[in-house]
């Protein structure tokens, strides 16, 4: 009788100590794995005074939040948080509409000015055409002052006032060539054409721009920032940072390791929906499309 209620004080002492345990498992790190606990505990780099638990937990920019531990590729013990954001989409969205808004701006702006210049071609064959007349009257004028004034001069005086003819002959000859250039190269309508295939060149490439963006932002089912740590006796080494994007054409990862504590920063600093509109620019870079439509 005396052993029954030994081994019976003994099961009650485990029993008591088994509760207790629990009791301290869930006041320090909620019963979860030891690795996630570690992790929680540990200091928040881009503030002091947040362990990643207190930072990364009740995040309004988050629509669900979940941690695991897991054995990473060069089997290393390591934990992984999931935060899927609330409406990624339509900030997504925002950012391709004022995208496409900025590229249109620029196109309107490029048909405006090619199409004065364009305007301005046939307004300079005109005008090479007035001031190529002016320099042909010129020479002629200066041809016929030349010749009546060597008619009445003697042999010295009449070389000497051809040498002078000569020159100024000379300069406006040249300007008459060079009208005339000008005036063939605007009347042939070559300008003009090279004009309207840089405004149709302009047009086709930033239609371009614009399918792009489309087939980039358009396939977006849903947004996810991704967090992962190694842990290693105790000490929690930072590993990954980054987005998995869910789209029509499968998962896509956006890599923003080398930016981790900047980010670290913004999720402190913008706890609800102003951090997915922080985020929402940076977020498909890297990413060339979501769609094939």
């Amino acid at each position: 009788m005396g052993r029954y209620y030994y081994e019976k004080e003994k099961m009650d002492l485990k029993l008591r100590y088994c509760i207790a345990s629990a009791l301290l498992c869930t006041m320090l790190t909620g019963c979860e794995d030891s690795e996630i606990g570690l992790v929680k505990a540990a200091t928040y780099p881009a503030d002091q005074t947040h362990t990643y638990g207190s930072a990364l937990s009740k995040r309004a920019a988050c629509k669900s939040i979940t941690w695991k531990t897991f054995t990473d590729d060069s089997n290393r013990s390591a934990v992984e948080y999931r935060c899927e954001l609330s409406d990624a989409v339509p900030q997504l969205n925002k950012v391709r509409d004022t995208q496409i808004e900025e590229i249109n701006g620029y196109l309107k702006a490029s048909n405006e000015n090619l199409g004065k210049a364009i305007d301005g071609v046939a307004g300079d064959a005109a005008r090479y055409a007035k001031l190529l007349e002016e320099k042909k009257a010129e020479l002629q004028q200066i041809d016929e002052k030349s010749q009546a004034q060597m008619a009445n001069m003697d042999g010295p005086s009449a070389l000497k006032a051809k040498l002078v003819s000569d020159a100024s002959r000379a300069y406006v000859a040249s300007e008459v060539a060079r009208y005339q250039a000008e005036f063939d190269k605007a009347n042939s309508g070559e300008s003009a054409a090279s004009l309207k295939g840089s405004m149709q060149s302009y047009q086709e490439r930033y239609a371009n721009d614009i399918s792009n963006l489309h087939r980039k932002y358009d396939g977006v089912k849903s947004v996810t920032e991704v967090i992962r740590w190694v842990v290693k006796d105790k000490e929690v080494i930072p590993a990954y940072f980054g987005f998995e994007v869910d789209s029509e054409l499968g998962k896509k990862s956006s890599d923003k390791s080398s930016q981790f504590k900047g980010y670290l920063q913004q999720i402190v600093l913008n706890r609800g929906q102003d951090y997915v509109a922080f985020i929402a620019p940076n977020v498909l870079v890297g990413i060339s499309a979501t769609t094939n439509k």
